[in-house]
């Protein structure tokens, strides 16, 4: 695979640097958190330039109208597995946030979540909640997150529930509070007064041209948008201008708790579909990261003021190497791709060294997990939110892509250093 360079980025002096640059790091298997490959997983996140990694365990409600959580011993992983990917993710020199997610079990999307039972499901929400704030608190965890894409549930009515989960919580853990809305609710947080930063999953549809260059992208994002969706969203305005008035509304900044693209051709139509097949595009997926950087990096006068904008988590980096390394797939995963060399350019400029916690220089050792077999394809839940793609057997080999990959890491090092 030839790997082309990223665009130079211009010359001027400043950039508009983030407090936050890393990416969601999700297991939907318990006991992938605890094993080896997790932590060597982590230790090429880090390698990218990252400051930061999002740990995301999910648990589980049966159904849309559901008010009981609760985990699912094979897919569920435990507070001691998220305690250790935390430990190993600080051991690498990373800051840590964590973001525990609810699932449905009946396979349809956590958005559409309505509980019969308002009072029961907040009881229970705030009790699943206040395990992992103590969690977080134990293990010096920056920034939780308090809920992620449970829109149906973010409005008036149910804003002083949130913020009795809010005061509890902070009662436990002195880090910062965010909650993950999805994009199209971005300016619907009714507790926003109760939380250090609103933060967004940010997969704004950008254009249907499958061809778009870095400047049309650019474009995309700074100019009306071009879906009808977008433009009733933000009344005409672009999507960074319409941001910037949610941020003054709120009175809070703002941060991507989610925003990536997959290496397929007219992801940036649609990047939050996380399933379908097509052609493998991978200079669209970095030509979409490259526009990114640039538009909420302050290269270009038309991103305005962004002091309002923190940082972005991106989705995602998985806990099983294997799962990062395949530079031939459709998935959202930049390990080996153009698109990592963009992220590494970037974050090297938006993003200081200083804003690393110190690796722990007495690290806690391994446990030694019983780890639990490799999962049977057929029974993956369907994640809105991105799938996990199923791991080879024991017995298969992936000798041949490793070694393909050791030949494109030497070649993404060459062209960096030239």
């Amino acid at each position: 695979m030839s790997l082309p360079k990223p665009t130079p980025i211009s010359s001027q002096s400043e950039y508009h640097t983030w407090e936050y640059l890393g990416f969601n790091y999700p297991s939907w298997w318990n006991g992938k958190f605890a094993a080896s490959e997790s932590t060597q997983a982590l230790g090429q996140l880090e390698a990218t330039g990252a400051e930061t990694a999002t740990i995301v365990a999910t648990s589980y409600l049966s159904d849309t109208q559901s008010s009981e959580i609760f985990a699912i011993e094979q897919k569920t992983e435990s507070l001691q597995n998220v305690e250790k990917a935390i430990i190993d993710a600080k051991n690498q020199g990373l800051s840590v946030w964590l973001k525990p997610h609810l699932d449905l079990q009946n396979g349809q999307w956590r958005g559409y979540l309505n509980p019969t039972d308002r009072t029961a499901f907040f009881s229970n929400y705030k009790a699943f909640m206040l395990d992992y704030a103590k969690l977080a608190q134990a293990q010096g965890v920056e920034v939780l997150t308090i809920g992620t894409e449970i829109d149906q549930l973010i409005g008036t009515a149910d804003k002083d529930s949130w913020l009795e989960i809010i005061n509890e919580v902070r009662q436990v853990y002195d880090g910062k509070l965010t909650y993950a809305v999805n994009w199209d609710k971005a300016g619907e947080v009714s507790f926003a007064e109760g939380l250090d930063f609103v933060g967004i999953d940010a997969y704004y549809p950008l254009t249907e041209n499958k061809n778009a260059s870095v400047d049309e992208l650019v474009q995309a994002w700074t100019t009306t948008p071009e879906t009808n969706e977008v433009k009733g969203l933000t009344n005409g305005q672009s999507i960074v201008d319409w941001l910037r008035q949610v941020s003054t509304d709120y009175g809070k900044p703002l941060v991507f708790t989610e925003i990536g693209f997959r290496s397929l051709d007219g992801t940036a139509a649609k990047p939050y579909e996380f399933q379908g097949q097509g052609q493998i595009d991978f200079e669209e997926q970095a030509r979409l990261y490259e526009a990114f950087f640039k538009v909420f990096g302050g290269e270009i006068p038309e991103s305005g003021n962004l002091d309002w904008f923190q940082g972005a988590q991106f989705w995602n980096w998985y806990a099983t190497e294997v799962q990062n390394s395949d530079p031939t797939d459709l998935d959202y995963p930049i390990l080996g791709k153009p698109s990592e060399l963009v992220f590494k350019e970037y974050s090297s400029k938006l993003v200081s060294d200083s804003t690393k916690p110190d690796p722990d220089p007495d690290p806690d050792p391994d446990p030694d997990p019983d780890p639990d077999p490799d999962p049977d394809p057929a029974t993956l839940v369907q994640h809105r939110s991105r799938p996990l793609r199923p791991i080879p057997k024991p017995d298969s080999t992936r000798s041949e892509p490793d070694s393909q990959l050791r030949d494109i890491d030497d070649a993404m090092i060459e062209i960096l250093l030239d």
